[in-house]
């Protein structure tokens, strides 16, 4: 039990380093399936929570394809669930992140907002 909690303590650090240093110099395989890394801090958090998964995925099923964020699906199984999932994952950040990057803006005060979604203004 204790073995666990260390191999899953190192893993955790093994991730978060990779991620620190994947900031400084994000791989091919992230831009070519996330695009570039938002400078704008909300839009970070999807593109980050998105590459941390990719990146699990890919040291899970030992996959270095440089080009390729996934890789092909695999045909066993366990392998199959996993990447369907880490898919689903990856797929619905990228809807969050094209998202936010086509909301409408305006200025008010000097700040940028998003306009409000659904009934008009006023209504």
């Amino acid at each position: 039990m204790r073995y666990a909690a260390v191999r899953d303590e190192l893993a955790d650090r093994d991730r978060a380093t990779l991620l620190q240093v994947r900031h400084v110099d994000i791989p091919e395989h992230l831009t070519a399936e996330l695009g570039d890394r938002p400078t704008a801090p909300r839009a970070r958090g999807p593109w980050d929570r998105a590459a941390a998964r990719i990146e699990h995925y890919r040291s899970s099923y030992d996959i270095t394809d440089p080009t390729s964020a996934l890789d092909e699906r695999p045909r066993e199984l366990r392998a199959r669930g996993a990447y369907d999932q880490a898919r689903r994952d990856v797929d619905a950040a990228k809807a969050r992140l094209a998202y936010q990057h086509s909301r409408p803006r305006t200025v008010t005060r000097g700040r940028q907002t998003s306009l409000p979604l659904g009934r008009g203004l006023g209504h």
